[in-house]
């Protein structure tokens, strides 16, 4: 009698500090305005679906040109923050694989004008929607426990 072995369920650990850290900056293009290292464990995945919050005294309107680098790899673009304060990726038509390893999970934007401050965070599990190769959605973890929101320090804009 032959049994198949399940495989273990791929996993997801975010690091514990997201960047950037707190600063001050003028108005400027190719920001980051959120980094963060996920370690892939067992096997790959694909993320199909990527959201950050975006919160603050400075006008959503004067960040725009979002991208989101899966590595040095640019997966996909959003123009502008939506009207719920959100920065949505959607990579369901194209979803990006993530290997087994560390992977660099990096949105730059372009902050054009204006002053105030902000910050970005990945609030939720489900605002980083990652599937591995049988259609299983991976909850995240932070290092090695529960998942928790990831959320850079306050950007003053002068």
């Amino acid at each position: 009698m032959n049994q198949e072995i399940p495989l273990p369920l791929t996993e997801v650990h975010f690091n514990n500090t997201t960047t950037p850290g707190p600063l001050e900056i003028k108005p400027t293009d190719r920001f980051i305005a959120w980094q963060n290292t996920a370690a892939v464990v067992i096997r790959s995945a694909w993320l199909h679906y990527f959201k950050l919050c975006f919160s603050g005294t400075m006008h959503p309107s004067n960040l725009r040109n979002f991208k989101l680098y899966i590595d040095e790899v640019c997966a996909s673009q959003v123009i502008s923050i939506d009207d719920k304060n959100h920065i949505v990726f959607h990579l369901e038509d194209k979803p990006v694989e993530m290997k087994n390893g560390l992977r660099s999970i990096r949105v730059m934007a372009d902050i054009t004008r204006g002053e105030g401050h902000f910050t970005f965070s990945l609030a939720k599990p489900e605002d980083f929607c990652i599937l591995d190769d049988d259609n299983v959605h991976i909850i995240p973890k932070v290092g090695d426990n529960d998942f928790i929101p990831l959320t850079t320090g306050i950007v003053q804009v002068n």
